[in-house]
C-alpha cells in the first residue's frame, strides 16, 4: 500500500504540472500570433504612408513653395517692370515738388484759411503738374532723366503725361495722394 500511495502521488503530481503547463503554452502561441499581426498591420501602414504622397508634411512643404516661387515672379515683375519703374520715380518727383515748392509758396502766401479754399478747389481734380513742368523745376535737374523715359521703345509724351496731386483734408505739407498717368506713344 505504502508503494501505491508513492505511485498514486507520483501520477498524481505529473497530471497537475502537465495540466498547469499546457495552458501556458497555449497562451504563449496566442500572444505570439497577436504580436505577429501587431507588426504586420503596422508594416501595412508604414508601407501605406511611403506610398501616399499627400501627406500633411507634403502638402505644407508644397504650399509654402508654391507661395515663395509666386512671390517671387511678382516682385521680378514689379521690379523689372518699366511702367511701374517708370511711374515710382516720377511718383517721387511729384512729391518732392509738391513739398518742397508748390505747397511751400502757397502757404507762405496766404494765411491759413486762404490756403484751405484753395485747396479745397483740388481735392477732387488735383493739381496736374505736366511732365515739361516737372523737367524744369529745380534748375531742370530732371529734365535728362524725364526726356529718356520711354515704354517700348516710344517716348512719354512731355504734355500729356503728368502727375496729379490730390490734396487731402488738413491740407498740410504731407496731406495728399499722387497718381502718375503716362501717355508714351511718340516714335523715336
Amino acid at each position: 500500500m505504502a508503494n501505491e500511495k508513492t505511485k498514486n502521488k507520483k501520477n498524481s503530481t505529473p497530471k497537475k504540472t502537465t495540466k498547469k503547463v499546457a495552458p501556458k503554452k497555449e497562451v504563449k502561441k496566442e500572444e505570439v500570433k497577436v504580436a505577429e499581426k501587431k507588426e504586420i498591420k503596422k508594416e501595412v501602414k508604414v508601407e501605406e504612408k511611403k506610398k501616399c504622397l499627400f501627406t500633411k508634411k507634403n502638402i505644407i512643404i508644397a504650399s509654402i513653395s508654391l507661395a515663395l516661387i509666386i512671390g517671387l515672379v511678382v516682385l521680378l515683375l514689379v521690379l523689372f517692370n518699366p511702367e511701374a519703374r517708370i511711374k515710382r520715380r516720377v511718383k517721387s518727383m511729384g512729391k518732392e515738388f509738391y513739398t518742397e515748392y508748390f505747397w511751400d509758396s502757397l502757404a507762405d502766401a496766404r494765411s491759413k484759411k486762404e490756403l484751405n479754399e484753395v485747396m479745397n478747389k483740388f481735392v477732387d481734380t488735383g493739381f496736374k503738374v505736366r511732365f515739361n513742368t516737372l523737367s524744369t523745376y529745380g534748375s531742370g535737374k530732371w529734365k535728362k532723366e524725364i526726356d529718356d523715359f520711354e515704354l517700348k521703345n516710344k517716348k512719354c509724351n512731355q504734355v500729356k503725361s503728368m502727375v496729379i496731386i490730390y490734396p487731402k483734408k488738413d491740407f498740410g505739407k504731407h496731406d495728399y495722394k499722387i497718381e502718375v498717368v503716362l501717355d508714351c506713344n511718340i516714335e523715336k
